[in-house]
């Protein structure tokens, strides 16, 4: 996954990217490998209350990539007969405030002991 966000753009696999994208990337990297490393260190250490703690860092930097994606927008589909931005805007949105939900929820877990389901 780092190797594709890396080089999509130079790829042009996705013709609607632009070179904004660039601002983003930083984010995008660091939430990989956050998943990387809190996926790793579960091998070693995987209580309740540390997948918890794990997945609400890994919430938070991603719902920062989300806020991100909105903020620079790094999609252009001037191209496209139909106007894909709003709909996009509002999936990126919709997206953070589901990583929100999400992240209460861990923490709702987290302070009543609760175990973290299977994912």
């Amino acid at each position: 996954m780092l190797v594709i966000a890396n080089n999509i753009l130079e790829w042009g696999w996705l013709p609607f990217l632009t070179a904004d994208f660039a601002q983003v990337l930083p984010l995008i990297d660091l939430s990989l490998l956050a998943t990387i490393a809190a996926n790793v260190a579960y091998l070693a250490h995987d209580p309740p209350w540390f997948k918890s703690v794990c997945q609400i860092g890994i919430g938070g930097i991603s719902l920062a990539v989300a806020l991100r994606m909105y903020q620079v927008f790094p999609l252009d589909f001037s191209s496209s007969q139909f106007d894909w931005e709003p709909m996009a805007r509002f999936v990126i949105l919709l997206t953070a405030i589901a990583t929100l939900i999400a992240m209460v929820a861990e923490l709702a877990k987290l302070i009543r002991g609760e175990p973290v389901s299977k994912r």
